[in-house]
């Protein structure tokens, strides 16, 4: 990547240059580390760049830096404009995860704010009848849900949800019970 600034890649502010790929080629790509022991299950990257854009990514993740898997192929991060959000399926969680360029160098525009967005195990979407859907909740305070270990307790969901992938209003709800035992 070419004007390549760290700092502005992930700093919130959708004004500030981060990188510039028109003498970016084809293998050219951009890594991130979560760390070790903060691996994470990415289901969702929006994208922010000035248009016009034709940097075509393939998302993927690994281990250990070294053997890659594909998550999702021929994002155009630039098919919207300036604006671009990809969601793809959940593959577990992972150290590492890049957007690998695809298509050679070409005329694009600055690129100014990746965000990669951890999303459910298993997309609602794709959701179907009679399907089992195993939720799991994590860091919650017994204390806040007025529990104790080892007890018994119907817990009641609600689970909002919209049938298309787009849109900011939900407009399908499901209730439910959950009989556990909190562990």
């Amino acid at each position: 990547m070419t004007a390549w600034n760290a700092n502005c890649v992930n700093d919130g502010n959708t004004a500030s240059s981060c990188f510039h790929t028109d003498s970016s080629g084809v293998g050219t790509y951009i890594q991130l580390d979560t760390g070790a022991g903060n691996e994470r299950g990415f289901t969702k990257i929006e994208y922010w760049a000035q248009s016009p854009y034709s940097a075509i990514w393939d998302i993927q993740y690994s281990d250990d830096g070294s053997i890659w898997s594909t998550a999702y192929t021929g994002w155009n991060s630039g098919a919207d404009g300036a604006y671009s959000v990809v969601e793809f399926d959940y593959v577990g969680e992972h150290r590492y995860w890049r957007l690998y360029k695809t298509n050679p160098a070409a005329g694009g525009g600055w690129q100014f704010e990746i965000q990669f967005s951890e999303g459910m195990p298993y997309s609602l979407s794709k959701w179907e009848p009679d399907k089992v859907l195993e939720l799991t909740w994590k860091d919650c305070s017994l204390e806040t849900l007025g529990m104790v270990q080892r007890e018994k307790k119907n817990i009641f969901i609600t689970i909002d949800y919209y049938p298309a992938r787009a849109g900011s209003t939900y407009t399908k709800q499901s209730v439910g019970e959950i009989f556990t035992t909190i562990s």
